[in-house]
């Protein structure tokens, strides 16, 4: 019961959208480069219950998204890119398809291999069920997914979403 009330006062503390002061204008584009799954550790590492960890994530990509489009101008674009799953391999992707990443994307969105909270249909399903997000936008865009070779042997699947201000 103790953790309970603690996660569900970090939800409420997370909920609310920080703002930034003395930013008077805005920006025509912001952009979150695959920092939306790094928040998103603190609660994977912690010693709280799975359940827990997981409305803490989706509170967090709610933030996530709200503040990125409360700093971005009307007619701006935010842009999410993100990464939604890694795996060690030796092979090289250099000369992989965009038609082949997208069909691995959704492989492993089939397999449930997927970090917590960057499921894209899910992401894309929150944007547009969450009156708060959607009616800020003209639109809604997901971008092809890609591969990025961070290390020898890591590769992250990432895709962005661009969101269009009204």
């Amino acid at each position: 019961e103790p953790e309970q009330t603690l996660v569900d006062t970090d939800i409420l503390q997370v909920e609310s959208v920080p703002s930034i002061e003395n930013l008077s204008c805005g920006f025509d584009i912001v952009v979150s480069a695959c920092v939306m799954t790094q928040l998103f550790h603190a609660a994977k590492v912690s010693r709280i219950s799975e359940e827990n960890q997981n409305r803490l994530i989706f509170a967090l990509r709610k933030q996530h998204i709200q503040f990125m489009l409360s700093i971005t101008k009307q007619n701006g674009t935010s842009i999410l890119a993100t990464d939604m799953s890694s795996f060690e391999t030796d092979q090289d992707f250099s000369a992989v398809e965009s038609c082949d990443v997208h069909e691995m994307m959704l492989e492993l969105i089939d397999k449930k291999v997927f970090f917590t909270g960057s499921n894209p249909f899910a992401l894309m399903n929150e944007i547009r069920e969450k009156h708060e997000i959607v009616s800020q936008l003209k639109d809604a865009i997901f971008l092809s997914p890609w591969l990025w070779q961070m290390f020898k042997h890591r590769v992250y699947l990432v895709y962005a979403l661009a969101l269009l201000k009204k």
